[in-house]
């Protein structure tokens, strides 16, 4: 576990680092600048529909992609020390620092672009590494690209780690097959078993999309993001329901703000499920269609299915940590 903490410390630093660095470099070569009344002013629809307050919606999709996978520092609670304290501290400062950096490279970037048209056109079949070409050159684009691949393989370590710790506590509790299996802990406290069978789903669902088509693995990623969105708003929409009196505070709470902010929270997360569904572009054809939205229900689907099929005969509520010997 001191490994995975010092690779995903680095990874955040070299996340923040190479952000800034990135910001750093098209501030100083950028060879035009966009003034602010155009950053303000200008409109561009290449969607093909001709509502402002759709394409609006369609732009607000990149917003949801960011909030993605914050609450990952509570599933790995048992491990962390302080855990009712630096977990909610993790969650919080997790979203404050994307939320800055973002909006800082976000306004540096729209500022420095050259010309859209070639920038949607280009043979990188990446925008965004096109907008780092034309500013930095050859060289920026590839230390770009760098940055990002060396980021998402952390990512995809950090999100093996909760995920597998979420197997674990499910197993535990006897709410998946093979759960005696899953649930077994090696010589260290880690949950091994869980950590390989992960392993082997994610090299299998990211490979194999891949291999059929570029849209495969769009609209895993796509239907992924729906049902962790459903699944953020059952929690939220049972805390809403839920009696505040008889829930303990913990440490760490917000006080009399906590409803009005799960409120919130909630209508953002059913909004983004619903903006994650609606076509992307006009005409709709069979090539450009979003399909996350049946891919997303599918899952849901088959979910429920293995819920009569077998869960409920199998599942019979939460297990604290210590019931029994793991």
């Amino acid at each position: 576990m001191q490994y995975l903490a010092f690779l995903n410390q680095s990874n955040v630093v070299w996340s923040c680092a190479a952000l800034l660095f990135t910001i750093l470099v098209m501030a100083i070569k950028s060879p035009h600048w966009n003034s602010l009344e155009w950053l303000v002013d200008t409109y561009e629809n290449r969607t093909g529909f001709e509502s402002t307050t759709y394409v609006f919606m369609l732009g607000m999709i990149g917003a949801a992609y960011s909030l993605f996978g914050a609450e990952g520092a509570a599933s790995t609670t048992e491990e962390t020390k302080n855990a009712d304290i630096s977990t909610p501290i993790a969650m919080v400062c997790s979203i404050t620092l994307s939320w800055f950096i973002g909006l800082v490279f976000l306004l540096v970037l729209l500022l420095s672009l050259q010309d859209i048209d070639a920038i949607l056109d280009a043979k990188l079949h990446i925008p965004l590494a096109q907008v780092f070409w034309d500013t930095a050159g050859k060289g920026g684009a590839a230390g770009f690209l760098l940055f990002i691949t060396v980021s998402q393989f952390c990512t995809g370590t950090a999100s093996m780690t909760v995920t597998s710790r979420m197997l674990f506590a499910l197993a535990r509790d006897k709410a998946t097959p093979y759960s005696d299996a899953l649930r077994q802990l090696d010589t260290n406290k880690l949950p091994t078993c869980a950590v390989k069978c992960v392993f082997v789903s994610t090299v299998l669902f990211g490979i194999l999309p891949l291999v059929v088509s570029e849209s495969a693995f769009d609209i895993l990623v796509s239907s992924t993001t729906i049902t962790s969105n459903m699944a953020y708003a059952m929690v939220m929409g049972c805390r809403l329901i839920t009696n505040p009196s008889i829930l303990e505070k913990g440490r760490f709470n917000i006080g009399w703000f906590s409803r009005p902010a799960t409120l919130i929270a909630f209508a953002w997360t059913c909004f983004a499920v619903f903006i994650f569904m609606l076509p992307t572009s006009w005409p709709i054809e069979f090539a450009t269609f979003n399909w996350s939205g049946i891919a997303g229900f599918a899952v849901v689907g088959v979910n429920l299915c293995l819920w009569y099929s077998w869960g409920r005969y199998h599942y019979t509520g939460p297990r604290a940590s210590n019931d029994e010997t793991t």
